[in-house]
C-alpha cells in the first residue's frame, strides 16, 4: 500500500512539473475586471444633489433642525432669548462652578452652595444669587416652551419637573471633575 501511495505521489509531481515546463508560468493571476462608468456614480450624484429619487410630490422628513441667519424670526421669541441670557450667562456659571459655590442640582436647575467666600460678603453671595437666578429662569422657560413645542399643549407641572431631572443627568454628565452634584438623594459631592 505504502509503495502504491509513493508511486501516485511521483505522477501528481511529475504531472506538475511538466505542466509548469509547458506553460509561462505555473502560477495564473487573473486581473480583476475593470467596469468603465459615467463621471459620476449615482451615489456621487446623490450627495452633491443632481440626482433626484423623490418625484417632485414627494416630502423628505428629517428629524434634524436647522436653520440659517435669516430664519431665528420664525423659532419661538421666549425659546431664543432664553438660549440668549444662557449664553450671556455661562461664564459666570462655569466660574462659580469651578469655586464650588453653584452646583448642578437634580431638578435641573443650578444652585447656590453656602462658602464662607460668599457668607461674609453679602454684595458677592447677592450677585451671585442674582446670576443662579436669572439662570434658572432661563431654564424654566426652555423646559416649559420646549415641552409646549413638542406637545402642541401647555406642559403640566410634572411633566416639567420629569423634564428637568433629564436635563440634570445631562449636566450631571457634562459637569467637569470637581464640580459639586447633586445626586438622586439631594446629597451634594464633587464629581
Amino acid at each position: 500500500m505504502r509503495k502504491t501511495f509513493v508511486f501516485v505521489m511521483v505522477i501528481f509531481v511529475i504531472a506538475g512539473f511538466v505542466s509548469c515546463a509547458t506553460a509561462p508560468s505555473c502560477l495564473i493571476i487573473a486581473p480583476p475586471a475593470i467596469h468603465m462608468t459615467g463621471p459620476k456614480t449615482v451615489i456621487e450624484r446623490q450627495i452633491i444633489g443632481e440626482y433626484r429619487e423623490l418625484d417632485e410630490n414627494s416630502w423628505m422628513v428629517s428629524s434634524v433642525k436647522t436653520f440659517s441667519q435669516g430664519d431665528t424670526e420664525r423659532i419661538d421669541p421666549q425659546l431664543l432669548a432664553a438660549f440668549a441670557v444662557r449664553n450671556r450667562l455661562a461664564d459666570n456659571i462655569s466660574a462659580y462652578k469651578r469655586e464650588g459655590a453653584v452646583g448642578e442640582a437634580n431638578t435641573g436647575f443650578v444652585a447656590y452652595i453656602p462658602s464662607d467666600a460668599y457668607e461674609r460678603n453679602a454684595a458677592r453671595r447677592t450677585e451671585l444669587l442674582n446670576v443662579v437666578r436669572q439662570e434658572n429662569d432661563a431654564r424654566r422657560i426652555i423646559f416649559r416652551r420646549s415641552l409646549f413645542l413638542s406637545n402642541n399643549a401647555e406642559p403640566t407641572q410634572a411633566e416639567i419637573d420629569a423634564f428637568g431631572r433629564t436635563f440634570a443627568q445631562e449636566q450631571t454628565a457634562r459637569a467637569s471633575r470637581g464640580e459639586m452634584i447633586q445626586d438622586r438623594n439631594g446629597n451634594w459631592r464633587r464629581k
